[in-house]
């Protein structure tokens, strides 16, 4: 996931008042999604609304993207319950979705 992060060009905009998002932020994300997904649901709103809130909606979805390729990759067996890969999968796809909607009716012209 760090590595898939870190490839984005955009990867300086990551960040918060202070710094860029580090390492230990995003492994901390990605074990709370494998074992309880409310608090995984909560800690991936907090990432978005502390360090994407200076990115486009296009930069966002890629973003998520990287999480929800991460999370796909993942084998059965991390996970706490099998049922988890599935929301964090129907989550991240309805959040791509939806900035993919949001992006897609602004009006540019």
């Amino acid at each position: 996931m760090i590595n898939g992060l870190n490839s984005l060009r955009f990867i300086e905009k990551i960040k918060n008042n202070t710094s860029r998002v580090d390492e230990s932020y995003i492994i901390n994300i990605y074990m709370t999604g494998l074992i309880d997904f409310d608090n995984f649901k909560r800690a991936l709103y907090e990432f978005n609304e502390e360090y994407m809130s200076g990115l486009l909606i296009a930069q966002r979805a890629i973003t998520f993207q990287v999480f929800k390729n991460v999370f796909d990759a993942t084998p059965d067996f991390l996970y706490s319950d099998q049922v988890l890969k599935n929301l964090i999968h129907d989550l991240l796809s309805a959040l791509m979705l939806l900035l993919y909607k949001r992006e897609s009716t602004l009006d540019l012209w």
